[in-house]
């Protein structure tokens, strides 16, 4: 954590929030300053884990060489190729899928509000302004959490 941050960040291999602490509750004390410092964590943990990764800057075995082969033409017949039509699927519980978009994630006590970017594990944050100036800095961060991880519940739905 970088000693201006209010709010810490850990994320998972695929970048989205695991744990989220804050530690200095006045600095977010309005929905505006909480987002903004959810979001510069969010960022820093991302940098931090994608630097730490050993793929990121020295390379530790030779990269294979690829071997060309010809190209071939397949001729298909017209009802193999019907079967690969794309197709409105359905799941085991008779539901559409879910459209892609944003995703949002409200916390238990119902004070935060997360809205996941559509292809992202970040998030725009909004928090009820009443409850964020009395709230202390764990339950902040829980609520923040349980918000994120709610969000992330319905877009993998």
């Amino acid at each position: 954590m970088a000693p201006d941050s209010p709010v810490s960040v850990t994320v998972t291999p695929s970048h989205r929030v695991g744990d989220l602490a804050v530690h200095a509750p006045d600095a977010v004390r309005t929905p505006a300053a909480l987002d903004a410092a959810v979001q510069q964590a969010h960022r820093r943990a991302v940098v931090a884990a994608t630097s730490s990764s050993p793929v990121s800057g020295q390379q530790t075995d030779a990269r294979p060489v690829p071997k060309a082969t010809g190209a071939t033409l397949i001729s298909r017949r017209q009802d193999l190729l019907d079967r690969h039509r794309i197709r409105v699927e359905t799941t085991a519980g008779g539901r559409r899928p879910r459209r892609p978009g944003p995703a949002v994630g409200v916390s238990d006590n119902e004070c935060v509000r997360v809205e996941l970017l559509p292809g992202s594990s970040r998030g725009v944050v909004d928090a009820d302004p009443g409850w964020l100036s009395q709230a202390t800095a764990s339950q902040i961060g829980q609520a923040v959490g349980q918000a994120f991880h709610h969000a992330y519940d319905e877009r993998d739905r």
